[in-house]
């Protein structure tokens, strides 16, 4: 029994570390090419996007302490200077992120100090990140006598390696660092280190084939594990675009597609995050109670991809071409109400908080109909809107994806129940 709770301990910990690394990677990845990565580095596209670098930078920093921590514990590598240089590096992202800040200095420009702690921070961390990734491969590599170890060792040293001499050439030619602004320095050795942690924490390249067979057979560990993490990354990423995106204006006078006429790349990438991450996320929602309604699952699939109606036909205050905007929002936002509903109908008898969470969702779309009657019909159709039609709606069905597809919440229940039953029968 102690084995099996230890097992389970173990993969737990190996699928948090997933989420972590996959979410942090896709939400970074997104982030790298807001702008051209080839005219700008990663510090320069954080000037113009604040709030999401700082986001990047606490996702990442993050991301690497867990999966450095559980590559430490799962290969028990007990070097304490490369854990302590890791840990330090990743911990110091949060200079990265308030050096860039204007009102560190009195005429609301970066000061020189903050500038050279930024560039010290940041190409360290990435410096170190690669560096320690790697040396912790080449350990792996030695202890488990693993070829594929020792290739992805040899690929990734020489990478970094070209990466950083190609660097320190363009500088010393140019006779400026400021002259080799590409971010391509920063993302290939960033990439390499998700790479080899990916490859060490979450594969069995280096480990015997035995482990993944008792988690399969213990912990029911599968390859689902892998669309989980994916889905989880679209999740996480849409939340913090949408709210980034929604807050540019005041929400209550502005609408979603109001915002998208003046930011209409912005309006496109949202759209997109919107089919992608409710599709996956439907998709593991019914396949984790095996909810095989097929009307249900059609609701929710035609809901999740018309969204990119709203991208093709974006609106223009024009009346033809925003009736196709508006039914490709409509049919997004109430067939994939109608989908969750449907499903928590379903699920209302055996569950207290899926009635909870129903009876809520009822009362959000009954609200959002009264008002868009009111706003639509008495009003002017054309300005009497407001984005918390939207916005509310949405949280709410951020919150009951994360809830049902990434937490026990639902499960709980369904313990304390059994639990109970148990002790009656004791």
């Amino acid at each position: 029994m102690q084995t099996q709770n230890l097992l389970t301990l173990h993969f737990k910990k190996r699928e948090t570390a997933l989420k972590w690394l996959v979410g942090s990677f896709a939400y970074c990845a997104l982030f790298m090419f807001l702008e051209n990565p080839a005219d700008k580095t990663i510090s320069l596209i954080g000037r113009e996007h604040l709030i999401l670098f700082c986001l990047y930078c606490f996702l990442c920093g993050a991301a690497m302490i867990i999966n450095f921590q559980y590559c430490f514990s799962r290969f028990r590598i007990r070097n304490r200077f490369l854990y302590g240089l890791m840990m330090v590096s990743n911990l110091c992202l949060g200079l990265v992120a308030t050096t860039l800040m204007p009102p560190l200095s009195a005429n609301g420009e970066i000061s020189v100090f903050a500038t050279v702690v930024h560039w010290i921070t940041g190409f360290g961390n990435i410096l170190v990140n690669a560096t320690v990734a790697l040396i912790l491969n080449l350990k792996v590599y030695k202890a488990h006598n693993s070829k594929k170890a020792k290739i992805l060792f040899i690929t990734g040293t020489s990478i970094c390696i070209a990466d950083l001499l190609v660097f320190l050439l363009l500088t010393l030619i140019s006779g400026d660092p400021q002259k080799a602004k590409n971010g391509f320095f920063e993302i290939i050795p960033i990439f390499v280190t998700y790479l080899v942690l990916y490859v060490m924490n979450h594969t069995d390249t280096v480990s015997d084939r035995r482990e993944r067979d008792l988690a399969e057979k213990e912990y029911k560990a599968d390859d689902s594990r892998i669309f989980s993490a994916v889905s989880f990354a679209l999740l996480m990423a849409t939340v913090i675009f949408f709210n980034h995106y929604a807050f540019i204006r005041n929400p209550i006078h502005y609408t979603i597609s109001m915002t998208g006429i003046d930011y209409p790349g912005g309006f496109n990438f949202v759209c997109v995050l919107f089919a992608a991450s409710f599709a996956c996320n439907f998709i593991m929602l019914f396949k984790k109670y095996g909810y095989k309604n097929i009307f249900v699952y059609g609701l929710a699939m035609i809901g999740s991809l018309s969204i990119v109606l709203c991208a093709a036909f974006p609106t223009t205050m024009n009346k033809d071409i925003d009736v196709l905007h508006a039914a490709g929002a409509l049919i997004f936002f109430f067939f994939s109400m109608a989908a969750i509903m449907f499903f928590m109908l379903s699920r209302a008898k055996k569950s207290r908080k899926h009635r909870g969470f129903l009876l809520g969702m009822t009362a959000i779309v009954v609200a959002v109909i009264i008002t868009l009657i009111v706003l639509f019909i008495i009003l002017d159709q054309r300005y009497g809107r407001t984005g918390l039609t939207e916005i509310v709606p949405l949280e709410y069905i951020f919150a009951y994806f994360y809830l049902e597809n990434f937490t026990d919440y639902f499960e709980r229940e369904g313990k304390k129940k059994t639990a109970k039953k148990e002790m009656v029968i004791a």
